[in-house]
């Protein structure tokens, strides 16, 4: 989790929206380490990514039901517009 409401630590914010001015992450996910999950297999062709889920602070992560996939190996954006 990025920007949890800790105690002691200020919340990340920004005021200017448009590329360059938001969280930027670059991530390894090292796809080689994967196991399989479905048994014995010859190949190791296995889903790779990762999951994304942008919440306040005050709400929990619900990722399996809220998140969105990521592939490896392209670049992402995303643009968000809090809602009340």
């Amino acid at each position: 989790m990025f920007n949890a409401a800790e105690e002691g630590e200020a919340l990340r914010t920004t005021m200017k929206g448009g590329t360059g001015n938001g969280l930027e992450i670059m991530l390894d996910i090292q796809q080689d380490e994967y196991l399989p999950v479905w048994g014995d297999t010859e190949e190791t062709a296995f889903e790779a990514g990762v999951r994304v889920q942008i919440h306040s602070q005050a709400e929990p992560p619900f990722i399996h039901e809220l998140g969105f996939g990521v592939a490896p190996g392209f670049q992402t954006f995303v643009a968000t517009q809090e809602q009340r």
